[in-house]
């Protein structure tokens, strides 16, 4: 049974608790990724932030957005209160842990890889930061659980 360990990618993108929003967005479109799993000072798992708790904070709208485009549109879309500029401030500014989600989602590097793509599934997510002794040692993602069911399947 291929455990978790197996397939995990092992440098996973991260940032501090203590990160601005404006640091994440960098690391975001540095890594081109669509979300971190955020730590502590001493690495462990704190929550998760997404580049869709950035909408909702800036819009102050509970939103699903899928893309980029629909994204951009969300954010600048007409708000009498508050300019653009001054929603960008507030959001570069604002710490990580203010706006991340902060439910502790997670899988153990020994579980079982059938375990961690059910809890992708029925928590409706694509990847997963994989914990040992509380401390984040990689992430596992969607992708990476099906590219090695469909090797096991070519290989039979």
């Amino acid at each position: 049974m291929t455990k978790v360990v197996d397939i995990m990618e092992t440098v996973p993108y991260t940032c501090r608790c203590d990160e601005t929003v404006g640091d994440v967005i960098k690391h975001l479109t540095d890594a081109e990724v669509g979300s971190l799993v955020v730590v502590d000072a001493k690495g462990k798992l704190v929550g998760h932030i997404t580049d869709g708790d950035i909408v909702r904070f800036i819009t102050k709208k509970n939103v699903k957005v899928v893309g980029w485009g629909e994204m951009l549109s969300v954010i600048l879309e007409n708000d009498e209160n508050h300019s653009l500029e001054e929603k960008t401030k507030e959001l570069l500014t604002a710490k990580v842990i203010d706006i991340a989600n902060r439910e502790k989602l997670y899988v153990d590097k020994y579980q079982d890889i059938e375990d961690a793509a059910e809890f992708l599934s029925s928590n409706s997510i694509k990847k997963i930061a994989v914990v040992e002794n509380g401390k984040v040692v990689g992430v596992v993602t969607r992708s990476s659980i099906m590219r090695h069911l469909l090797k096991q399947i070519l290989q039979e």
